[in-house]
């Protein structure tokens, strides 16, 4: 289901490369003599840079920075930033056991994509995490388990800039014989939109709707199938849906604000509701 997501939430037109943004907590600086901690030595495919020693190996040459998601939120965006050279940063964030994440690098300069290369590791191990591709910009995959994971990118070519979009879509699990669920949420700052994931059989009846929280906000609702099968298209406005479901699978909600003016000042409330019977 992976790809397919990654697939999805582009094919929206709400998540793009240019339109996402987080607060980003700078870390204490790699300690002299450089390099991951002893238990980072994880063997790897992707390139040396400007050595033999092993890519993810070295320190990184841009720091550290913790990525914290906004309260309610499940994306975030760190914008135009500056790599040297044959330089490397690397990016901490904290992911449960079992969510989707999907990462994303965006060269300011789009004829520079082939320099940039992107890994996913974990920091108790040192571990290498499949992926689509270890040296590829993108990159979507289960978490393993409930720790820090260090988000690393790479650049083979010259000074550049670029962007980082991470997405972590929120799972809904139902409490032990309900049918309905509701959950708050916020949308704040790009991309404006909040994601949200529940499995469900083929046949089951779904109606979902959303309902803002602040007053004067305006929303809209999009879902979709993990097959890539539209419900409601986000386009349409609407803020609920009704109908049966053609498949057992994942299907992925996405709420989004109308008016994005204000949002970096105030974040949009919303109110959830699910309900799935038969």
């Amino acid at each position: 289901m992976n790809r397919r997501l990654l697939l999805l939430l582009c094919c929206c037109g709400a998540l793009c490369a240019a339109c996402m943004q987080t607060e980003a907590t700078p870390l204490p600086a790699t300690p002299a003599g450089g390099g991951p901690p002893a238990a980072f030595q994880p063997a790897t495919s992707l390139p040396a840079l400007g050595g033999e020693t092993p890519i993810l190996a070295q320190p990184a040459t841009g720091g550290q920075t913790r990525i914290q998601f906004q309260a309610g939120t499940t994306a975030a965006h760190v914008s135009d930033r500056a790599i040297a050279a044959n330089g490397i940063d690397d990016y901490v964030l904290e992911v449960m056991a079992g969510q989707v994440m999907t990462v994303a690098i965006t060269p300011f300069n789009a004829q520079e994509a082939a320099n940039f290369a992107l890994a996913i590791y974990s920091t108790t191990d040192g571990a290498l995490l499949p992926g689509e591709s270890p040296a590829a910009n993108t990159w979507t995959g289960a978490l393993p388990a409930t720790q820090d994971y260090l988000i690393r990118v790479i650049n083979y070519g010259n000074a550049s800039r670029y962007s980082l979009q991470i997405v972590i879509p929120s799972r809904i699990t139902f409490a032990a014989g309900a049918t309905a669920a509701s959950v708050e949420g916020a949308i704040a700052g790009p991309p404006y939109t909040t994601i949200y994931i529940l499995e469900a059989m083929a046949g089951q009846a779904m109606s979902v709707a959303v309902t803002t929280t602040t007053p004067g906000g305006g929303i809209w609702l999009g879902i979709s199938g993990a097959d890539g099968t539209p419900l409601l298209r986000g386009q349409s406005g609407l803020t609920s849906w009704t109908g049966f479901l053609p498949a057992t699978q994942d299907y992925v909600l996405q709420i989004g604000a109308v008016n994005t003016t204000t949002l970096d000042i105030t974040p949009l409330g919303f109110t959830l509701t699910i309900s799935i019977t038969g």
